[in-house]
C-alpha cells in the first residue's frame, strides 16, 4: 500500500491540510526522495507517496574526486536532491579510497631521535 499520512502527507480534514484535499507537506519525504512541491494538492483525501515525492537521481551518476571511490552498490544510493551534484554529494557517494588513504604509501617517517 503507497498510501502515506501523517509527517509527510496530510489527509483531507487534517487542521494543517491546506486544501479541500489532501496535499503534500512541505517536509522531507525520506532519504533519497524530494518533496515534489509542497502544498500540491493530491487526488484523494490521502495523498500517495507517488503525488508528493520523486526519487532522487543514484550515485552511480556521480564520479568521485581523486583519491576516493564509490560507495557500495551506488545505483542503491539516492543523492541529497533530484540531481546528483559532485560537490554535494561526495559525502554520500564516494569514500576515501585506502589505497590513497588508509596506507602508509606516499608517507615518510621523521628521523628517529634515540628511539630504536
Amino acid at each position: 500500500d503507497d498510501t502515506f499520512s501523517g509527517a509527510y502527507f496530510l489527509p483531507y480534514g487534517s487542521p494543517d491540510a491546506a486544501a479541500e484535499t489532501g496535499c503534500c507537506a512541505p517536509t522531507d519525504c525520506g532519504e533519497g526522495f524530494t518533496v515534489v512541491e509542497a502544498g500540491a494538492s493530491c487526488a484523494g483525501e490521502i495523498c500517495t507517496e507517488g503525488e508528493c515525492c520523486t526519487e532522487n537521481e543514484k550515485c552511480d551518476t556521480v564520479t568521485c574526486p581523486e583519491g576516493y571511490i564509490a560507495v557500495a552498490a551506488p545505483e542503491t544510493v539516492g543523492c541529497t536532491g533530484l540531481a546528483c551534484d559532485a560537490s554535494v554529494d561526495v559525502a554520500v557517494c564516494c569514500t576515501k579510497d585506502p589505497a590513497a588513504f588508509g596506507t602508509c604509501e606516499g608517507y615518510v617517517c621523521p628521523q628517529a631521535k634515540g628511539v630504536y
